[in-house]
């Protein structure tokens, strides 16, 4: 759902400050780093309130239609909290990865255009476990399952799609959350290293060409 609604927004983000010349004033009070950082921390937040707004009328209708008989008892959900906070972490973990990635995008691209076609195609690559399904549903782990479970663009949707058919150990979906974790460490380095470089820039052609130099003033 978070993809679903806020792939285009997390990509334009940081183009939107680039065309407006916002990043200029920013880049003089602000490391790179922290610009980068506090950006994702700021997108995260609004995605999960939005998600938050959206998940209260369901959960309220859900409970009223177990109170009224309108929904069967046999759907009534048992909550455990030990399940609850693994879903939490990973949703957070892929959240995280989710919107670094979007981030790093915003800082390649020069505009908001460009962005959101870029988005589109992030959205295609995280949702292909859905498409394959039927890898996942059988009950047994194939190699292509295990690929899919520790490529880091396609880890999110394989490891919830493995939760929801018993068949993840939690040592796995704690191998895979590091692993989502230490790829959007990396993307946020690599996001914030071409940030330094193109800040500015608005051609593309010359951000590739100039992205081996350094921009000492904003280290």
């Amino acid at each position: 759902i978070l993809m679903a609604m806020l792939g285009n927004r997390l990509s334009v983000a940081m183009t939107e400050e680039k065309e407006n010349r916002i990043s200029e004033l920013l880049l003089v009070s602000l490391k790179p780093i922290h610009l980068i950082t506090g950006k994702i921390i700021s997108l995260m937040i609004i995605g999960i309130i939005q998600l938050i707004i959206l998940l209260i009328p369901v959960a309220a209708i859900y409970y009223l239609g177990l109170q009224r008989g309108i929904i069967p008892t046999e759907f009534a959900i048992n909550f455990d909290l030990t399940s609850i906070l693994c879903s939490l972490a990973l949703l957070l973990a892929s959240y995280f990865l989710f919107t670094s990635i979007n981030v790093l995008v915003g800082t390649l691209v020069s505009t908001a255009k460009e962005a959101t076609n870029f988005a589109g195609f992030i959205v295609i690559i995280m949702i292909i476990p859905f498409m394959m399904i039927n890898v996942f549903a059988d009950g047994e782990n194939s190699i292509l399952s295990y690929v899919l479970t520790y490529f880091p663009l396609s880890a999110p949707l394989s490891l919830m799609l493995r939760s929801v058919f018993n068949n993840l150990p939690t040592w796995e979906l704690a191998l895979g959350i590091t692993d989502i974790l230490v790829f959007s460490i990396i993307t946020i380095r690599i996001a914030t290293h071409v940030f330094c470089h193109n800040a500015v820039d608005f051609s593309i052609k010359s951000k590739f060409k100039n992205f081996g130099k350094t921009r000492k003033h904003w280290s």
